[in-house]
C-alpha cells in the first residue's frame, strides 16, 4: 500500500478557498488567498471547523489556532507544505 502524497501550497489554497465559499456561501473565486481570514467576519467555531476539516485533508493534526496565527490563505497554505 503506498503512502498518500503531500498536498501542495496550491492543492491547500484550492481546497480553502472552496471550503470557505461553501461555508460563507459564495463562489470559491470571491475568496482572496491573501485577503485575512478575519476579513471574512469568520467566527471562533468557524476557524476551528475549518482547521479540523483542514487538518483531515492534510493528514496531520493542527493546532486550532492556525488560522490565527497564519492569517491568509497563501500564509497558511506555505507554512502547511514547509512543514512537512
Amino acid at each position: 500500500m503506498s503512502e498518500k502524497q503531500p498536498r501542495t501550497s496550491a492543492e491547500i489554497e484550492k481546497w480553502l478557498c472552496e471550503t470557505m465559499g461553501d461555508l460563507l456561501d459564495v463562489s470559491p473565486e470571491e475568496i482572496q488567498i491573501t485577503t485575512h481570514f478575519d476579513s471574512y467576519s469568520l467566527d471562533s467555531s468557524s476557524a476551528i471547523s475549518i482547521t479540523e476539516m483542514l487538518g483531515e485533508y492534510v493528514g496531520k493534526s493542527l493546532e486550532p489556532t492556525l488560522l490565527y496565527d497564519y492569517p491568509t490563505i497563501q500564509s497558511l497554505a506555505k507554512h502547511l507544505t514547509e512543514t512537512r
